[in-house]
């Protein structure tokens, strides 16, 4: 169950769970009092399905190492790795690794280059969290230095997260998701060749963006997402994230 959940605006904290059947369901949510622990609320997720997101902090053996996260990522699902220890002096970056992709092959939030082989970083997916070896920004150890890391392990599921990679054609495009809902993130790169990140946020609109591995402000932005709003079905990307040079393969 959840420890706590957000109804209508208002945290409620306890051991919830959520399941499909139930008297209560989310158009209560206007009357708190009907709430109370152990109830199933029901709408946001059927009680078979497994977790969907989860972080988790270890420690660098500098050898192979299976991370249990308790997300199935044998079928789409991301993992976004940090090294949290300074170790002599240097930041370490942030490594993305996600199914569409495959093992060893990352993106970095703080970097423009493309995804590219990193042998011993994420090896596996597994249906309970992913399997590090000994890369220093996954899983690295030395008698001198502990490494800290912290992994945040996404799985796709409707009204959540969803992965897509697609094909550049030069010029704006629809882009298929299956969130069946409106996204409220969307994160782009080119995987195929160096390129900026691409971020849209729905405090800010289609009419501007960020760049993920920049500390720039928003700014306005047409070639960015066309000033299209994202819809539940699909979200419409301009030429800027649709270049075809390259090789033109993009995620999202």
């Amino acid at each position: 169950g959840w420890k706590s959940i957000s109804v209508a605006g208002v945290e409620l904290t306890g051991d919830y769970t959520i399941g499909a059947s139930t008297e209560l369901t989310l158009e209560d949510s206007t009357n708190l009092s009907l709430f109370k622990k152990g109830d199933v609320v029901s709408g946001m997720a059927d009680s078979t399905q497994s977790a969907a997101f989860n972080t988790v902090l270890y420690e660098g053996t500098g050898e192979e190492h299976p991370i249990t996260t308790g997300i199935d990522n044998t079928g789409k699902s991301l993992v976004w790795i940090k090294n949290r220890s300074n170790t002599k002096g240097v930041a370490s970056g942030h490594q993305l690794h996600d199914t569409e992709r495959g093992t060893e092959m990352p993106l970095f939030s703080d970097s423009s280059s493309d995804s590219f082989f990193v042998a011993n970083s994420l090896t596996s997916f597994n249906s309970d969290g992913f399997t590090v070896v000994s890369h220093s920004e996954v899983n690295g150890h030395e008698a001198d230095n502990t490494y800290n890391y912290v992994a945040w392990n996404f799985r796709a599921a409707p009204g959540f997260f969803d992965i897509v990679a697609y094909d550049g054609d030069n010029s704006a495009q629809l882009i298929p998701h299956n969130l069946s809902s409106v996204p409220g993130m969307i994160i782009c790169k080119k995987i195929s060749s160096t390129s900026t990140w691409g971020v849209y946020h729905k405090s800010l609109g289609a009419t501007e963006f960020l760049k993920l591995q920049s500390s720039e402000e928003a700014a306005p932005y047409t070639d960015a997402w066309n000033n299209t709003e994202p819809t539940a079905t699909d979200f419409t990307v301009g030429s800027n994230y649709s270049d075809s040079t390259g090789g033109g393969k993009w995620i999202a």
